[in-house]
């Protein structure tokens, strides 16, 4: 047992964060001994010390928190009280990584309304959002899986003009088409899949995005097409199709089509995926 008021509590307590947590919970909730237990990351217990707190401290503490409260912290609890705009505007600008004060204001209004009608402890105020808000998340297409998708299997255009860009986002997103219908086809009975999650996964597994890339470029090189004479298109235009992909940073580059890849040594498994028949 460690007194907390004396001078080896540190030693015992070394973090500011959990002595003042001990603290607020001794106040709180009355108790004149409080457990600190230490643990590591596989929920081991490692060391623990009981921390003892007299009457005196806790009615100063008490003081304290008063103050902040009655000085500070006033306005957010009382709704007879205006709110310190200017005050909150300054704050923010001084505060690192701090909101900008409308989505402040939005949240303060929230939390107010949540604990005023809800029972202590109230959930995070991030896993609150308005209904018509929730109704979009739950409908809406997966346009933010579709961009991971593209990020990680970038493909380089061999101009970098506006309109080469645009036509190579609809091209994979051509590729994203095929890969959610292959996944489609290959899948078992819906009703043998407990979530829409555990059909995700099983879909990943069977054929991951990078996967249905290489794919392509293997049925493309198989088709032998061979470019129209009025195509824009050129030969050194050609030398630079290719996909690259984030893990390896890798460049898999195409002199034409239907022909072997050249240029830049590809990735391991871009090898093993060019040496075999799709």
């Amino acid at each position: 047992v460690i007194e907390a008021s004396s001078n080896d509590f540190h030693k015992y307590v070394n973090s500011s964060h959990e002595a003042v947590q001990l603290m607020h919970t001794a106040y709180v909730y009355s108790f004149e001994y409080v457990l600190l237990l230490v643990g590591d990351s596989s929920g081991s217990i490692i060391r623990g010390v009981w921390v003892h707190f007299d009457e005196d401290l806790l009615l100063d503490y008490g003081i304290v928190l008063r103050y902040i409260y009655r000085t500070a912290l006033s306005w957010a609890y009382e709704s007879d009280i205006p709110f310190p705009k200017s005050d909150v505007e300054e704050v923010l600008k001084h505060v690192k990584g701090a909101t900008d004060y409308d989505s402040f204001v939005g949240l303060f209004y929230l939390w107010r309304f949540v604990s005023t009608r809800l029972s202590l402890p109230i959930p995070r105020l991030q896993r609150i959002v308005p209904s018509v808000v929730s109704h979009w998340n739950a409908i809406k297409g997966g346009s933010d899986t579709i961009t991971k998708l593209l990020w990680s299997n970038k493909h380089d255009p061999p101009s970098q003009s506006t309109q080469s860009r645009a036509i190579s986002r609809m091209l994979m997103l051509c590729a994203v088409i095929v890969h959610r219908l292959y996944h489609i086809c290959t899948s078992k009975a819906v009703e043998q899949y407990p979530s829409l999650r555990s059909f995700r996964v099983a879909a990943s597994k069977r054929c991951t995005f990078h996967q249905t890339c290489l794919n392509l470029v293997h049925a493309i090189k198989h088709q032998n097409f061979q470019p129209r004479p009025s195509s824009v298109l050129t030969s050194s235009a050609l030398v630079n199709q290719g996909i690259r992909t984030r893990r390896g940073d890798t460049t898999t580059r195409l002199a034409e089509w239907g022909a072997k890849p050249i240029g830049a040594t590809p990735h391991k498994n871009v090898k093993q995926w060019f040496a075999r028949d799709p």
